[in-house]
């Protein structure tokens, strides 16, 4: 509750402020503000309230216009709202952790859905995003956990950031064709230029095993974050943007590539990957990490954990690098099959007995001419390359 009542003093403190202009009137336990021109905001709900609520559209002579800052937040008994036509803004914290609401239906009237303003509703289903809203605001959406599908109308111009993770069964998101700032690809959300990939749906038909389209340039901070059911996941090259939190608690990935591309990784964007073992860069030069803001979270144990790249003179550089050097083993996984550091006639016979289905290793490692398959033209090519060093 105690959020509930510091929003609950903010309120009374701005109807203070502003009582001098302000009308207040009540109607079933719900207070509403009137301003100078006459419209109505819903301010402050009984966080007490039960079952279904309806909001007049006229109150008092004045028609209501807005559901204001924390209206309803944490209003844990309200199962039900009625919002009607002339409802133009749905605030900041409006219904924030009404964890017991299981349906509300959009005004066709709302344009601004703000910051957190359904964050935390637990048993919302679907939500219908009007056409005439053009802004969602941060984390409006976060953590609606039955939440299984979202259709974005054509004006929507801006998404805030997390506006839909921790969304657990989103299975979709699909948005108007005529929306020209936002698309969607098999119900991933993209910006429209399909350039910056926005939010994976985690319930979605490629939950466990994702290639992410090859016109991305950027992906958004937290877009994968939670997807803890993800075995693999293909980056594109040209992909050149990580952000924070990106593939956090992506928990039961073995192995990650990250492209030659990359140039920016966010904090924190690979922090809770427990089960990947293997991290591959493609680059010689290290990308330029900080301690302070490293994609594996500051305190992340990366002594368990085997970095591969290119060659052995990468492997020089990535040990003296910040944050890559944190790593237990940093080998070039051009030629140096069982990892032991060295490319000599050991890595044949593993490579041999990789092809034969005798020992299982990492296809990266194997595949020693980059032709996408392993077999004995490898072998070859690992001898060769042996005998010329």
């Amino acid at each position: 509750m105690k959020l509930r009542n510091s929003l609950s003093a903010i309120l009374l403190a701005m109807c203070a402020t502003f009582s001098l202009a302000a009308q207040r009137l009540v109607a079933d336990g719900i207070s509403y503000t009137v301003d100078e021109s006459g419209r109505a905001m819903v301010v402050l709900g009984d966080d007490y309230y039960t079952g279904k609520v309806t909001i007049p559209a006229v109150l008092g002579g004045k028609q209501v216009t807005s559901v204001g800052f924390g209206a309803f937040n944490a209003c844990h008994g309200l199962t039900g709202v009625v919002l009607p036509d002339g409802i133009a803004t749905i605030g900041d914290y409006a219904f924030n952790a009404c964890d017991s609401l299981t349906a509300i239906t959009i005004p066709e009237t709302v344009t601004v859905i703000g910051a957190f303003a359904f964050h935390g509703c637990s048993r919302i289903v679907d939500i219908v995003i009007p056409e005439a809203v053009t802004s969602i605001g941060e984390e409006a959406f976060f953590g609606c956990t039955a939440l299984k599908i979202v259709k974005i109308g054509k004006n929507v111009t801006s998404i805030g950031t997390r506006a839909f993770q921790r969304c657990t069964q989103l299975k979709t998101v699909t948005v108007d064709p005529e929306n020209p700032n936002y698309c969607d690809i098999n119900g991933i959300l993209l910006t429209k230029d399909a350039q910056t990939l926005v939010a994976f749906s985690r319930k979605n038909a490629s939950w466990r095993s994702y290639t992410v389209p090859s016109s991305v340039t950027s992906i958004a901070d937290f877009a994968f974050y939670g997807c803890d059911a993800m075995k693999s996941i293909t980056l594109p090259e040209g992909l050149e943007t990580i952000g924070e939190w990106a593939f956090a608690n992506c928990g039961i990935m073995g192995s990650f590539t990250l492209p030659t591309s990359v140039k920016h990784i966010g904090a924190n964007a690979f922090f809770g990957m427990k089960s990947c073992k293997s991290f591959y860069c493609g680059t010689v030069e290290p990308l330029p990490l900080r301690e302070v803001t490293t994609p594996f979270g500051m305190f992340t144990d990366l002594s368990a954990r085997t970095l591969y790249v290119p060659n052995a003179d990468a492997v020089k550089r990535y040990k003296a690098a910040p944050v890559w050097r944190e790593f237990g083993k940093i080998v070039a996984y051009l030629g140096d099959v069982n990892g032991d550091g060295e490319v000599n006639v050991g890595d044949v016979t593993a490579l041999i007995n990789a092809i034969l289905g005798d020992t299982t290793y990492e296809q990266k490692v194997c595949d020693i001419n980059c032709d996408g398959e392993v077999n004995v033209t490898d072998v070859t090519t690992l001898i060769n390359t042996i005998l010329e060093s």
